[in-house]
């Protein structure tokens, strides 16, 4: 992944270089929701698995304010978004794949030591990124991790906790 953020800037590090690179090393990259994948196809393949996991309420929130939900859909798209994160998640621990669970709050608040400890679970290398981060790009990151406390409404925030409370990841 480092390799192609060496200049401080990211603007290459598009889907399809990450998945070539990625299949130099023989790990696959899918996009997307889990309820596109077809679990039992991604257990046939027998292959690393690196699940980028992230807050609900930021999910949430981002629909909101891409006006893909209303706030009426909130606790019904939260009900059926949970439900998914957490079938995947038992998903998880019945499969023979090895996953690697990242939380996207914790890659966005510490991206060097979370890609470090994933480059060394994948790819068996002390290698360390060579991430330069400058404080741009770090306010960025700050932003998108806290940024839905901003966007939802207590009531919305309040919904979605409450159905999403197993699957939410406690910092």
């Amino acid at each position: 992944l480092a390799k192609f953020c060496k200049e401080g800037s990211c603007d290459q590090l598009t889907s399809e270089n990450l998945e070539r690179e990625c299949m130099t090393k023989h790990v696959a990259v899918f996009e997307g929701t889990t309820e596109n994948w077809n679990l039992d196809l991604v257990d046939g393949l027998s292959m690393d698995v690196v699940y980028l996991g992230r807050d609900p309420r930021a999910i949430v929130a981002d629909l909101l304010t891409d006006s893909l939900i209303t706030e009426e859909e909130v606790q019904v798209f939260a009900t059926q978004l949970c439900s998914r994160i957490g079938s995947f998640r038992t998903h998880l621990s019945s499969s023979h794949n090895i996953f690697q669970v990242v939380e996207y709050e914790k890659l966005a608040s510490s991206p060097l030591a979370t890609l470090s400890q994933l480059y060394h679970a994948l790819l068996d290398t002390t290698t360390t990124p060579d991430l330069a981060l400058d404080k741009t790009a770090k306010s960025e990151l700050y932003q998108s991790v806290s940024g839905w406390r901003n966007t939802l409404s207590q009531i919305a925030a309040d919904a979605i906790s409450e159905e999403c409370g197993s699957v939410i990841v406690k910092s």
